[in-house]
């Protein structure tokens, strides 16, 4: 069938402006993508990278401090070892809870702090190698969020060590999903758990076995600590973030 001359013509037309109005919509989309921009993408810093050194620390402690306050037991009739990078924030704590006997152990300085010799001792070691005889404390408080404080898996052996059978190991840490710096001189430990399950594995390999565990977060207790306007700012970053695990645990029997 022919088309008569006019109707070929009008198709004709019809299907240049299709194809001329195709061309100029594709060739402002080309135009709209080459100009969109991307997101902007802020860096988030590490703690240690946004407050100094000693305020994270003080930070970190008060938040272990307060979970460990609620977790220890009684220390009525106990002999205690206390082992932390500066250990005078807990002394207060187990002698309250009475502690009968307190060994503290700080390996976060070589400096003798003055101690009542009366009231407890107070040694300089590396947490991986504490010297005691194995089997010389009913209660162990390892507050190791700290730096130095070396590979926690043989941390948490020798702590078992020093242990009786049946006494309680109360461990505070880094938590592993905390925003802190894994790389660098200045980060504020050397290595991490990788989740909240190492710690019951390590644990079970130090013939522990973990009876509680809890977290520690940046929250409105810890508003005080930022002080400066850049401080606050931060704070309200990291509000809500964790900070700190904290395990009790018994020791049922030899390190395996």
């Amino acid at each position: 069938m022919k088309l008569k001359p006019e109707w070929e013509e009008n198709l004709r037309r019809g299907v240049v402006w299709v194809g001329r109005h195709l061309e100029s919509l594709i060739d402002r989309v080309k135009k709209s993508r080459a100009v969109q921009k991307l997101p902007k993408v802020t860096p988030v810093l590490s703690i240690e990278g946004q407050l100094p050194t000693p305020k994270v620390k003080e930070l970190v402690s008060h938040v272990s401090l307060r979970l460990l306050n609620d977790m220890t037991p009684p220390l009525i009739d106990k002999t205690t070892l206390l082992i932390g990078d500066g250990v005078d924030v807990a002394t207060s704590m187990c002698r309250e809870k009475g502690a009968s006997t307190l060994v503290e152990v700080d390996f976060g300085t070589t400096e003798t702090a003055p101690i009542d010799p009366t009231q407890s001792l107070r040694i300089h070691c590396q947490p991986q190698r504490i010297a005691v005889q194995n089997n010389s404390f009913d209660a162990v408080i390892a507050m190791l969020a700290a730096p130095f404080q070396g590979e926690l898996d043989l941390v948490i052996q020798e702590l078992s060590r020093t242990l009786v059978v049946g006494g309680d190991l109360l461990l505070a840490d880094f938590h592993p999903f905390g925003n802190y710096a894994r790389r660098g001189s200045h980060r504020m430990r050397a290595s991490f758990a990788n989740g909240i399950e190492d710690y019951y594995r390590m644990a079970q390999t130090a013939g522990i076995t973990i009876t509680d565990i809890r977290e520690g977060y940046c929250d409105e207790k810890s508003a005080a600590f930022f002080v400066t306007p850049h401080e606050k700012q931060l704070y309200r970053q990291i509000k809500g973030s964790p900070l700190v695990v904290v395990f009790r645990g018994k020791k049922l029997g030899s390190v395996k």
